[in-house]
Formats: structure tokens, sequence, C-alpha cells
């Protein structure tokens, strides 16, 4: 596993999408902890769940845009 993508503001936020793009990942997780929101990436369901990467969001106001841009990068539809 590399390094967490750190989002931060919103150059960051720009820059997601591509990051995305490198890595290897069919579902997500949203978390509170210690250093602000994660989104854990990773491959397989329930117990097979297998954390592959995360996104740690420091701005809390990003949080929203951060889980769009993986959504749309699953292809799945965005949330109501």
């Amino acid at each position: 596993m590399s390094k967490s993508f750190i989002l931060c503001n919103k150059k960051g936020l720009d820059a997601l999408p591509g990051w995305l793009k490198q890595q290897s990942f069919k579902v997500y997780s949203i978390a509170f902890g210690g250093k602000g929101w994660s989104i854990s990436l990773g491959i397989g369901e329930g117990r097979g769940y297998r954390k592959t990467q995360s996104i740690v969001i420091r701005d809390e106001g990003f949080l929203d845009d951060a889980e769009a841009i993986v959504r749309a990068h699953l292809g799945w539809p965005a949330k109501e």
C-alpha cells in the first residue's frame, strides 16, 4: 500500500480523479478518525473486504465532493 492521498484544498480535489485512476478498488467506506474523515478504498465485500488505499480529508467541506468523485470513478450513480 502506498501513501494515503491527503485532501485539504481545492487543488487536491482537482487532482483526485487522476490519482484514483492509478488505484485498484471496487468498494469504499467512510469513517471519522483521529486525523479527520477518511475514505477507505478496498477490494471484495463483507468479510472479504481488503483495504488497498485511503483518502484522508482534512477539511470536512470536501467530503461530499470527494465521495462523488469516488462514486463516479466506480461508475456508481450519485447519492441523492
